[in-house]
């Protein structure tokens, strides 16, 4: 590269890691202002999308997030909120720390298959719930393209 080539490189590079870094702390600011407000959902659902794929929670937002959501997971929660809850904690980041504080009242058979799919994701159901617990899921594999010539029968 020449000299230009070389500063448009430094410059482009600058940019960039500015640009990650102010999408980095707008997402820790989504998460840490959902959990001031008491929106937990909010804040579980903010955790699964990182700005990039290398973007980590510090320790102290990680154990703030799953105590929050698990005190969320309380008996006076609605089978719906708690529910909802369960699907977003399976997603994020924290889901094997998440200790839920106990299952809804009037917790209907459908709440507790979802809720003991979710064990090998969340250990601390399996406990509650009085199941052995799974081993974690193995990790998702891509389903693979289909070849452009070829129908689906």
């Amino acid at each position: 590269l020449d000299d230009e080539g070389g500063q448009m490189l430094t410059a482009l590079r600058s940019s960039l890691t500015e640009r990650v870094t102010a999408l980095r702390e707008r997402w820790v600011e989504r998460i840490t202002s959902s959990l001031d407000e008491g929106r937990v959902l909010d804040a579980v659902r903010a955790s699964i999308r990182p700005p990039e794929p290398s973007a980590r929670l510090s320790a102290e937002l990680a154990v703030r997030l799953a105590g929050a959501a698990g005190e969320a997971m309380s008996p006076d929660t609605t089978p719906e909120a708690w529910l909802a809850l369960l699907e977003a904690v399976v997603e994020c980041p924290v889901r094997r720390t998440v200790k839920p504080a106990g299952l809804p009242k009037g917790a209907d058979e459908a709440l507790l298959v979802e809720a003991r799919k979710a064990a090998g994701h969340v250990p601390e159901l399996a406990r509650l719930l009085g199941i052995p617990i799974p081993p974690p899921p193995g990790p998702r594999r891509p389903v693979p393209a289909r070849p452009a010539g070829r129908r689906a029968s």
